[in-house]
């Protein structure tokens, strides 16, 4: 997605506006941003969209790289030279760099009571990260904030709420996914949504979207004519209201602690 196609999220797009607009004319010290928040809110979609963004403004300026649990432990004994290896290549880089941490408390989870490959992990990486880059911003993402050992929290500039959408954040995702469906037939869907038990976000609209989609395909194989009708919209709706009340919303129940 482009990020003028990303509603919402203002005060994290603001943020990383402003440390990118830097980077990109000059050299900056290393910087940590940590956005949180629920299950499906567009944070990863927003980092990689604003960094498609800038990469594409200021060619040949920045590197991307993207850093996730696979990425740094295959095996106990190897945990530590994977991770210093893979810091090791970043120094090399004569480029800004946007590390992008997905899942950041799987990576660097909390060591109280872990096990011994997850203590090992932890440790590495902060001895890396305190082992400062310049021009190194990394940007973490996360649902479960208080499943990340404090002394890595500590270390980030920045902590950024990314909020469910607003009703009227949530009118503008309707419009922008499921554009092919009728203004009345939106209306209805969005009128659902405002009385579900369940909050709706971008990533339930986007794979309503897919499924509509889906079962539209399928019927005009038979009839070319077919158009989406609300019992279909009803009958995908329930299928993933259904699904949404079998998950643990992980990010909030945290915040409660």
């Amino acid at each position: 997605m482009k990020l003028e196609q990303i509603v919402g999220l203002d005060e994290a797009k603001k943020v990383l506006h402003r440390e990118l607009t830097l980077r990109a004319v000059k050299d900056q010290p290393q910087k940590m941003i940590l956005l949180e928040g629920a299950s499906g809110c567009a944070k990863t979609t927003l980092v990689e969209a604003i960094t498609k963004e800038y990469m594409d403004k200021y060619p040949n300026r920045f590197v991307y790289k993207y850093l996730n649990v696979y990425d740094v432990s295959a095996h106990v004994t190897s945990t530590a030279v994977l991770i210093h290896n893979y810091f090791f290549d970043l120094r090399c880089l004569a480029k800004p760099v946007i590390l992008f941490v997905d899942e950041v408390d799987e990576i660097m989870s909390s060591r109280q009571n872990a096990g011994h490959i997850k203590t090992e992990r932890t440790t590495t990486l902060m001895k890396e990260i305190n082992n400062e880059t310049p021009n190194l911003l990394i940007i973490a993402a996360t649902n479960r904030p208080k499943m990340i050992d404090r002394a890595v929290l500590d270390r980030f500039h920045r902590r950024v709420n990314c909020p469910m959408p607003t009703d009227e954040e949530l009118s503008k995702i309707i419009d922008l996914h499921l554009s092919f469906l009728t203004q009345e037939q939106r209306l209805k869907l969005f009128q659902f949504m405002l009385l579900s038990d369940y909050s709706w976000n971008g990533r339930d609209i986007k794979h309503l979207s897919d499924e509509l989609i889906t079962v539209r395909e399928a019927a005009q194989i038979v009839d070319p004519d077919y158009t989406i009708s609300t019992m279909d919209i009803a009958t995908e709706f329930g299928y993933i209201e259904h699904s949404k009340a079998h998950l643990k919303d992980d990010y909030l129940e945290n915040q409660d602690e």
